[in-house]
């Protein structure tokens, strides 16, 4: 991926797989393909989450009241907090999802050990937010050379400012970037080239206890609500990072305020080539948004003219996760996202001024129809030096 101007995505987005980095991606030397033979027989990942420590279980809605939030919880992020040079991983919970107060469960971090296994040090370091959590974002935005890390939740989001020390305050309130929505995904990126990492949250829809709404399922059961049955699509937030400490919202200024949608995923990266870093919201049954910069701190949406709002037969799809590659190694940035059973999860190549939906010819259609994709990544596991796709798949 290039990085024309300097941005960090959120490292795993809402339910998302862990994120993968591809250490060698840009490298004049790439390693040797392998046999097609033997590295369909090489088994490539072993399972080793309890055998390392971490013993993180994931809890979602135990007392279920079809409130429309418990169909969804749960991220994380790989971040290296102690700067020792081995990556730590960060969790985000979900828990009961109660007006009256916070779940019981929290957010927990594992340090690295270096020796193969981790360490909870979620208590000692003091980022246990017992909200219900959504997914995260990783960025030094005080540029003071550690990783900071941000949450969004059902209800007020959370930045927790590294210290350096192995510790991170809750600087939410004092930074002016605790909304209180839907948040979902989060990035932070640097649009405006100023060498200071501003933050995008996306939001999915305007919710609350009073406002929910009783569905049912085919079989006259009760069951969740669709997004547009509430009528609540939410406006995402951009936050200007002011170099001080604090960030000013500039949702209405920049031009985000603009459009509205269902909003699970972001991604960011220079999609058109200008120099200058867009961003890609994937939205849940509304047509996603490509937020090209102008490069005057202003963005237009410009996903419906490029086609990458919705797929080849002009449909909106229930975009979950999303992330931006070099899927044909042509020097530009692809798009793949994933959706609901009965929709294929996509594949948008860019191919200059527009993209093209690629997602039959590239195979990618039969294998994801039968299932609900949400997070999602791109490496190449196999190293062949071409870039592989990653889903973590829900049901059938």
């Amino acid at each position: 991926m290039r990085a024309i101007r300097r941005f960090t995505v959120l490292r795993i987005s809402l339910a998302a797989v862990l994120a993968i980095c591809c250490l060698s991606c840009g490298s004049e030397t790439q390693p040797a393909a392998r046999d097609a033979n033997s590295a369909a027989k090489d088994v490539w990942f072993e399972e080793v989450a309890l055998a390392s420590g971490v013993d993180f279980e994931h809890i979602r809605a135990r007392k279920v009241r079809y409130w429309f939030p418990e169909i969804m919880s749960g991220g994380g992020a790989w971040l290296d907090y102690d700067g020792d040079g081995a990556l730590d991983l960060y969790l985000v919970q979900g828990g009961e999802l109660d007006a009256t107060g916070p779940s019981r469960a929290g957010n927990r971090l594992f340090r690295n050990k270096r020796d193969g296994t981790f360490q909870d040090v979620t208590e000692s370091a003091g980022v246990g937010d017992k909200s219900y959590g959504m997914g995260c974002a990783v960025g030094d935005y005080d540029s003071d050379g550690d990783e900071d890390i941000y949450v969004t939740n059902v209800g007020p989001n959370v930045l927790y400012r590294n210290e350096g020390n192995g510790t991170f305050i809750d600087v939410s309130a004092q930074s002016r970037v605790d909304h209180s929505g839907w948040g979902t995904s989060a990035a932070f990126v640097d649009y405006d080239n100023d060498g200071r990492l501003d933050l995008f949250v996306v939001n999915y829809v305007e919710w609350s206890p009073d406002r929910e709404i009783e569905c049912f399922g085919g079989g006259n059961e009760r069951d969740y609500c669709h997004p547009a049955n509430y009528k609540a699509p939410a406006v995402d937030v951009l936050y200007h990072n002011n170099g001080n400490g604090t960030f000013t919202d500039v949702t209405v200024s920049s031009g985000i305020s603009k459009a509205r949608g269902n909003g699970l995923g972001v991604t960011c990266g220079d999609f058109n080539g200008d120099g200058l870093v867009d961003i890609y919201v994937a939205n849940d049954g509304d047509p996603n948004h490509l937020w090209i910069n102008n490069g005057d701190g202003t963005f237009t949406d410009r996903a419906l003219i490029t086609g990458s709002a919705v797929n080849r037969h002009g449909m909106a799809e229930a975009g979950m996760g999303v992330v931006a590659a070099d899927i044909e190694n042509d020097g530009d940035l692809d798009l793949f996202l994933t959706h609901l059973r009965n929709e294929t999860n996509t594949l948008y190549l860019n191919q200059g001024e527009l993209f093209e939906d690629a997602t039959v010819t590239s195979g990618l259609s039969v294998p994801s129809i039968s299932y609900t994709g949400f997070g999602t990544g791109v490496a190449d596991f196999d190293h062949d030096g071409r870039q592989d796709i990653y889903t973590a798949r829900g049901a059938k």
